[in-house]
Order: C-alpha cells, then sequence, then structure tokens
C-alpha cells in the first residue's frame, strides 16, 4: 500500500497498525474521492482538500446553502460608498508612499492608522454585503482568519452601518445591509 494519500497526496500518518491500510489521509480526502468516482468529476488539484495541517492557515470557501441574490443593475448608494472609501485608501497608500522617504516623524503613522480604520470599513461593508448575498459565516471566517463566532459578533448590521456613516459624503444614508 503506498505512503500517501490516493486524494491529494499527502504523506499518511501513522504507521501499520491492525486492520485495513488507510488509503486516504481524512475523512475530506474520503468524501473528496467517493464524489469523484460517483459524479465522474474530473481530477483536479483545485479541488483537493487540504491537508489538516494546512487547513487552518488557508482560506477555502464553503459551499453555500442558498442561491445568491442577484445584483441590481445599476448603482446604488452601497456601492457609490463603496467605490468612495476605496478611491480614498488608493489615493492615502499613493501619499503615504510619496511621503515615507522624506519624513522620519508622526506623520506616516498617522496615515498608516488612517488607513487601516478605511480598510477596516471596506471590509466590514464587504462583509455586509457578502452576508446579505449569502456567504456563509464560515466562508467569511475562514477568508479573514478569524473565528466564525469573532465574524458573527464583529460584523453585526448595526457595526457595519455605523462604520460606513464614517465615511459617507453623500446625501443618502445607508440605514440597511440592503443598501449594499
Amino acid at each position: 500500500m503506498s505512503d500517501t494519500c490516493e486524494f491529494c497526496g499527502t504523506a499518511l500518518t501513522g504507521g501499520p497498525g491492525k486492520g485495513r491500510p488507510r488509503k486516504y489521509c481524512g475523512d475530506a480526502c474520503r468524501q473528496a474521492a467517493h464524489r469523484r468516482r460517483v459524479h465522474g468529476d474530473p481530477p483536479a488539484q483545485a479541488t483537493a482538500p487540504a491537508p489538516a495541517e494546512a487547513m487552518a492557515s488557508e482560506a477555502r470557501p464553503a459551499p453555500r446553502t442558498q442561491a445568491p441574490r442577484p445584483a441590481a443593475h445599476g448603482t446604488t448608494a452601497g456601492d457609490e460608498l463603496l467605490i468612495e472609501i476605496s478611491k480614498d485608501i488608493q489615493d492615502g497608500a499613493r501619499d503615504l508612499a510619496r511621503l515615507l522617504p522624506s519624513s522620519d516623524g508622526e506623520e506616516p503613522l498617522r496615515r498608516i492608522a488612517q488607513l487601516h480604520e478605511q480598510l477596516d470599513s471596506l471590509t466590514a461593508a464587504v462583509v455586509g454585503r457578502a452576508r446579505y448575498r449569502r456567504l456563509t459565516w464560515s466562508t467569511v471566517s475562514s477568508i479573514l482568519r478569524i473565528s466564525e463566532d469573532t465574524a458573527r459578533h464583529r460584523y453585526t448590521e448595526r457595526y457595519i452601518v455605523r462604520r460606513l456613516a464614517r465615511f459617507n459624503r453623500s446625501e443618502r444614508a445607508l440605514t440597511s445591509l440592503a443598501g449594499l
């Protein structure tokens, strides 16, 4: 028998013991191999599940439980706000790049703190949009590399709307995630 997983190719842990020799490194690979056999899915490295050690460090999307809501045509107040924050971040990064070679003082640190706040707001808005479009908390938390509980408690609708209100310069105020 091989010392590597028949599905993903990682080394199998544990030596020869009682019973049937192992073919797969874990349940995820065993199930994926079964799905491939039953459904005839073509073998691809991208569909192979990550080994247990790497799973914590890699973000892999979880399957959706429901179909996503279709995006509305045209730009909404939420779209305009996201574009505005993104452009502010770009401008701030350019200013910081110009400022860094000539400044040793507090100003670069202040600019970085401002960019950090803008990125946090943009992250909150994109999480709100993803959740409104029915992306699971599991997927959001794995992408952001935080626990599901942290994601669920940090990115509440109230928090997201409050963060975005700081950067909203348009006449239309965002009152719910439906506007994203």
